[in-house]
């Protein structure tokens, strides 16, 4: 290797600077006059020309990407907000809406959602289904179908049903069809 002639050259630098720069040499097993020699080789050589140059042209490359996409995020964020904006407002519509509807009153129907459906129809019960609608056993089902009256009978399980639907045993099908 090489010898290479040093002059010794006498400069201050500020106090809080030195004790960084000592404390980065001792970290890095350095010496400081070896970082003042690096640091001023960095700097002489990033002038145009030198090697340095391909990697600040890769760096202002990779600042331009970077831009590009942060604009493009920007973008997408811009026109998701967007849409986001317009669902709400469609949202805010519809609950105005539903206050509208709800605050006036509508005589044919108890819900506050009318619709223009006809309600749903109730299917007939086989005996199983029907005693566990109205919260009692077979046998009990049984037996008040058989000892009461017709009209007893569709009373009686009304008071018992949900819904207060009449049931009335068809002895064709043996299902209980609901009566209102």
């Amino acid at each position: 290797m090489a010898k290479t002639n040093r002059i010794s050259i006498n400069f201050k630098l500020p106090e809080d600077l030195l004790e960084e720069a000592r404390a980065f040499a001792t970290e890095n097993e350095t010496t400081l006059t070896a970082l003042v020699i690096e640091g001023l080789r960095c700097v002489l050589d990033s002038t145009p020309g030198t090697d340095n140059g391909t990697d600040d042209y890769l760096h202002q490359q990779q600042l331009v990407n970077l831009k590009d996409t942060v604009q493009t995020l920007d973008t997408e964020h811009s026109k998701r907000i967007e849409q986001l904006e317009a669902k709400v407002e469609q949202l805010t519509q519809a609950l105005i809406q539903l206050k509208v509807n709800a605050s006036t009153p509508n005589r044919r129907s108890k819900s506050p959602y009318p619709h223009n459906q006809p309600p749903a129809q109730i299917l007939p019960f086989e005996e199983e289904n029907l005693a566990r609608r109205l919260v009692i056993d077979i046998k009990t089902l049984r037996h008040n179908r058989e000892t009461m009256t017709q009209s007893e009978f569709l009373s009686w399980s009304k008071n018992r049903d949900p819904s207060e639907y009449s049931w009335k045993y068809n002895v064709k099908d043996n299902l209980y069809h609901p009566f209102k």
